[in-house]
């Protein structure tokens, strides 16, 4: 967390968590897709100096001379491509607030159900056998921790990283800050019934 942590020299990899902190808060990164319309904005990017440090699917960017709307040239047609959908982006968003809803316990075990911090978050886990980790993010914060060893040695508590989530979220996040993302009015909102424990869903978009 910023100014909370020391600097630690991690000596298989070189790598000081003043680094790692640069990556995350001084950094920004697209993830795009392969297809032609996207190729083109690429190629647009990469020529203006926006995209840095690129291969075929992920590019750092400078995210102050980044549009959201391209003119693009494909076989003698222009169109706009936009490359970021707000709309999509809501209903992924709100998809990602399904691994603390308890109205899918009976298919599985939500992977969040017993760690769902005190603001409304959306989320996403994951663990190897040495590392396990969950980011979450609202309207204003992005949260991460991460649980693991460099000697890829197992780590036998993959609840951890879970509980230090909640945690962090809980007592970084005053519930007065409570904010998460409205839906646009061309989403519409459903929720699913689990008929075995008549357990409702939270809200979710399409």
């Amino acid at each position: 967390l910023p100014g909370s942590v020391k600097q630690v020299e991690d000596g298989i990899r070189g790598t000081t968590n003043k680094t790692i902190k640069d990556m995350f808060l001084n950094r920004y990164y697209l993830s795009y897709d392969g297809t032609t319309e996207t190729a083109e904005v690429i190629r647009q990017l990469k020529e203006k100096g926006v995209l840095k440090n690129s291969d075929e699917k992920f590019g750092q960017v400078d995210k102050d001379k980044l549009d959201n709307e391209y003119e693009v040239n494909i076989d003698g047609e222009s169109k706009k491509v936009k490359l970021f959908q707000e709309d999509t982006a809501l209903k992924m968003t709100y998809m990602l607030r399904s691994p603390f809803d308890k109205a899918f316990l009976s298919y599985m075990t939500p992977s969040l159900l017993y760690y769902e911090p005190s603001v409304k978050m959306a989320a996403k886990t994951g663990s190897t056998s040495s590392s396990s980790y969950v980011v979450g993010y609202n309207s204003k914060y992005t949260i991460g921790v991460y649980v693991g060893n460099d000697e890829n040695k197992d780590v036998h508590d993959k609840k951890l990283a879970k509980i230090l989530f909640k945690e962090i979220v809980s007592s970084i996040i005053k519930k007065d800050e409570n904010v998460f993302f409205t839906p646009s009015s061309s989403l519409k909102p459903f929720s699913i019934l689990n008929t075995k424990t008549n357990q409702k869903s939270f809200t979710y978009y399409r």
